[in-house]
């Protein structure tokens, strides 16, 4: 996800949830916008960011051993300001296997 954090700059944050939730706090990116990747093998998933959806950064790669099937969603919210618009856009899903996983390609 993209946040402003206390210091006013936007800011990738992935959030896991496994019983409970952390934030892992990332890059801070100088637009409003950012494209984000998922990577999936067994139980290892690395999350990736991109300002311009052509160069990736990782931002986190975590082991994930789920009971059930992995779900995956997209959020908005503004949990202290008043208004929260959002455009999600240009999602895709793919099944290939990753031969870089620094790069996620």
């Amino acid at each position: 996800m993209l946040r402003k954090d206390y210091t006013g700059a936007h800011r990738v944050v992935s959030v896991v949830t496994n019983d409970i939730s952390d934030d892992c706090n990332s890059i801070a990116v100088s637009d409003t916008k950012a494209h984000f990747k998922i990577a999936k093998a067994d139980n290892v998933i690395t999350l990736y960011a991109s300002t311009d959806g052509i160069k990736w950064l990782l931002v986190r790669h975590l082991q994930f051993n789920a009971s059930k099937p992995l779900r995956v969603g997209f959020l908005a919210l503004s949990p202290t300001g008043n208004i929260c618009a959002v455009d999600f856009s240009d999602i895709h899903y793919q099944v290939k296997k990753i031969k870089d996983p620094y790069v996620g390609e």
